[in-house]
């Protein structure tokens, strides 16, 4: 496997908070990572310094092989896109528009923008939106707006912050199953998730965060035991089978 990102060592610290404490990970092209824990974990701030958007106060990010610190803004957009926790947008612009912003970076490069973005919003299933005022829209679906443009940018590494929080049931598993086809097609994709058994459902590898340290990082079998969640998130579980497909499944013991 073609590693995308050597996360060495890295530690954030705001104030008198370490967010983040010597994490170290590899993360590979042709996979999807999910970036899992408590709230306060540190997953959206390792997702701030692997898109290059928070500076570590200690290690280093490289992204094939180069200091993500050292690339110019213009480059790293056309190397990784993220889709952020919040998806608000200052101005009136339709849904439309906002899926086209995922183009920027590709402003004079040859390719089928218009295909790109129709097929963007098929994916996403907001095709019908497209001429709707974004502001207008649920959160839900300004969510699913967001993805579209994140697909428009296409790029090689693909980073998610809690993609299906505002989501139905529908389209939770319809997003994860186009981020695991992205990666199918030789992407990375990273995802930041609180329903564990998605994670196990849709991803290769789990990271654990807790208290901005990596705890576990494998597959989802191996990461997803019962005695490490419930010493992680504090809360009792049960970690079951699922009959069908043989992922994990995490159910909170009531």
């Amino acid at each position: 496997m073609t590693v995308a990102y050597s996360v060495e060592e890295v530690s954030y610290r705001l104030g008198g908070s370490h967010l983040l404490a010597d994490v170290s990970l590899r993360i590979a092209y042709g996979r999807v990572l999910a970036l899992v824990g408590p709230n306060g974990a540190g997953k959206s701030t390792l997702l701030g310094a692997l898109s290059g958007d928070i500076a570590p106060t200690a290690g280093r990010v490289l992204l094939d092989g180069e200091d993500v610190a050292q690339l110019r803004a213009r480059d790293l957009a056309r190397r990784r896109s993220v889709l952020l926790q919040s998806n608000r947008v200052s101005f009136a612009y339709s849904v439309a528009q906002v899926v086209e912003m995922g183009a920027a970076p590709w402003q004079g490069a040859d390719r089928d923008d218009d295909e790109i973005i129709a097929e963007a919003m098929r994916r996403a299933d907001v095709g019908h939106l497209a001429d709707r005022a974004y502001g207008s829209l649920s959160g839900g679906e300004q969510a699913r707006v967001s993805f579209a443009r994140v697909l428009v940018q296409d790029t090689p590494v693909v980073m998610l912050d809690e993609p299906t929080a505002a989501l139905d049931l529908r389209h939770q598993e319809e997003l994860l199953r186009s981020a695991r086809d992205l990666a199918d097609q030789g992407r990375a994709v990273i995802v930041v998730l609180h329903d564990l058994s998605l994670a196990a459902a849709f991803a290769d590898e789990i990271a654990m965060l807790e208290s901005g340290r990596s705890v576990a990082h494998g597959s989802p079998a191996a990461v997803l035991t019962q005695e490490r969640i419930e010493a992680v998130y504090g809360a009792p579980v049960a970690v079951i089978t699922d009959p069908i497909n043989g992922h994990p499944l995490v159910i909170p013991r009531r």
